[in-house]
C-alpha cells in the first residue's frame, strides 16, 4: 500500500535567530507604549496641576481685592510687625504648619482665611508695587517642589483712599503683610456651604441661588460634538483655565467666558491655545516696539471723562466675566462700568460687552449686554 504524503510532514520550528528578532520587536513596542504611557500621565499631571493652581491663584487675588479695594489706608510691611490698634491686616505665613498660606488678622485674632486642602501642601508669593491710589499685585503659586507653577497679575484701585506707603524696599521679593485700616471689614471665612464652581456651572457672588450653567472648557466642547467641530453660539459660556501667556506678556486668568457672534471651530482649532486666545481676545494693534496701540475716547461727559480703549486690528469673540458680585445688589450701569461686569433687571443677568472701539455712554446701550441664560435657576 503506497504511503499517502500529510500535509504537515514539512513542519518545522522557529529557529533561534526567528525567536530572537521576535522579542527584541516586542521589547521596542513595549518600551514604546510605555514612554507613551508616562508621557500621557505627564500631561495630564501637567494640566491639572495648572488647573489647580490657576483657581487657587484667582481664588486669593479675588478675596484680596474685595478685603484691599475699600480700605482707606493700606500699608506694605514686614510680616514680623506687631499689628497697630484699630487696623486689621492680611499677611502670607513665613513658617511653621501654615507656611505659606494666606493668614488674617481680625478681632486681635490670626487665622487662616481657607481652609487647609485648599492649598494641598502648595505656597502663595506675593509682590506688591504701590502707584498714587492703585496697588499691583503680582501673585504667584509655588508646588510642593517650591517651583513656580502660576502667575497673575491684577491692578486694584482704591476709591476711598487715604494713605497708602509701602515699608518695604525691594518688589523682587515677596512682602508678606498688608495693614488696613479697619473701617472696612475684612471679609468673612469662606463658610462650608460656599458652592463650588465648576467648568460646567459657576454661581454669581458664590450664591447657591444664583447658579449659570457653562459648556465647559472649548476644546472639551468642540470634541464633544463630532469629528466636525461645533458652532459657537452667540451668548454661549466656555471655562478656561488660564495661564496663557499672551504676545504682550500678560498671564491670563482662569475663569467663564461668554460670547458674542456664532463661530465656527473645528477640533484643531479648540485644541491651539493660540488660536482659542485669538478667539477670545481678539488681535491688537501694536506700534513700532511691539506694544499696544491705545486710543483716547470720550465715554461720558458732565465732566468729560476718557478712558484709553486699545485699538483691535481682529475684533475679540470673548469676554471674561465677573461673577464676584453680588446677585442682589447689582451696581447700575456707570461711566465706571468695565468690560464683564454685571447688570440686573428684574430676574435677568446681563454681562457688559462694549464694541472695542467704546462710544459715549455705550453703557447705557443695551446692545453693549449680553443676557446670561440661567435656565437652571428657580424663582
Amino acid at each position: 500500500m503506497p504511503k499517502i504524503k500529510g500535509v504537515f510532514d514539512n513542519r518545522r520550528g522557529f529557529t533561534l535567530v526567528e525567536i530572537i528578532v521576535v522579542l527584541a520587536i516586542f521589547s521596542i513596542v513595549v518600551v514604546g507604549g510605555s514612554s507613551l504611557l508616562l508621557s500621557g500621565n505627564q500631561v495630564f499631571k501637567k494640566n491639572a496641576d495648572m488647573s489647580h493652581a490657576s483657581q487657587m491663584a484667582q481664588y486669593t487675588i479675588d478675596w484680596m481685592e474685595d478685603s484691599l479695594t475699600y480700605s482707606s489706608v493700606v500699608e506694605v510691611t514686614n510680616g514680623g510687625v506687631q499689628v497697630p490698634a484699630g487696623m486689621n491686616a492680611i499677611k502670607i505665613q513665613e513658617s511653621g504648619l501654615n507656611q505659606g498660606q494666606l493668614m488674617m488678622y481680625k478681632d486681635g485674632v490670626w487665622g487662616a482665611v481657607f481652609t487647609a486642602g485648599f492649598y494641598e501642601g502648595w505656597k502663595i508669593q506675593i509682590y506688591p508695587s504701590i502707584q498714587d491710589s492703585n496697588l499691583q499685585l503680582r501673585l504667584e503659586i509655588v508646588n510642593r517642589q517650591d517651583e513656580k507653577t502660576y502667575e497673575v497679575t491684577k491692578t486694584m484701585s482704591f476709591p476711598n483712599m487715604v494713605s497708602s506707603q509701602n515699608l518695604k524696599g525691594s518688589a523682587s521679593i515677596p512682602y508678606p503683610m498688608f495693614l488696613l485700616s479697619n473701617d472696612t471689614p475684612i471679609p468673612e471665612l469662606p463658610s462650608e456651604d460656599t458652592p463650588e464652581n465648576t467648568p460646567e456651572v459657576f454661581y454669581i457672588g458664590n450664591d447657591p441661588e444664583y447658579p449659570v450653567p457653562s459648556n465647559g472648557d472649548i476644546a472639551g466642547y468642540v470634541n464633544s460634538q463630532g469629528e466636525w467641530g461645533a458652532l459657537l453660539q452667540n451668548g454661549s459660556i466656555y471655562y478656561d483655565l488660564g495661564g496663557y501667556v499672551t504676545p504682550y506678556g500678560e498671564t491670563l486668568p482662569a475663569g467663564y467666558y461668554i460670547t458674542r457672534w456664532s463661530q465656527y471651530l473645528t477640533p484643531e482649532q479648540a485644541a491651539d491655545p493660540d488660536y482659542v486666545y485669538r478667539y477670545l481676545y481678539g488681535v491688537f494693534d501694536t506700534t513700532g516696539n511691539g506694544e499696544i496701540k491705545y486710543q483716547n475716547k470720550k465715554i461720558d461727559s458732565n465732566p468729560n471723562y476718557f478712558i484709553q480703549a486699545p485699538v483691535y486690528l481682529v475684533q475679540p469673540y470673548g469676554q471674561l466675566i465677573n461673577i464676584n458680585v453680588d446677585p442682589n445688589n447689582v451696581p447700575e450701569p456707570s461711566r465706571y462700568t468695565q468690560p464683564g461686569d454685571l447688570r440686573r433687571i428684574g430676574d435677568t443677568f446681563y454681562v457688559f460687552f462694549p464694541q472695542p472701539s467704546r462710544y459715549y455712554r455705550d453703557f447705557d446701550a443695551m446692545q453693549n449686554w449680553i443676557e446670561i441664560d440661567r435656565t437652571t435657576i428657580e424663582f
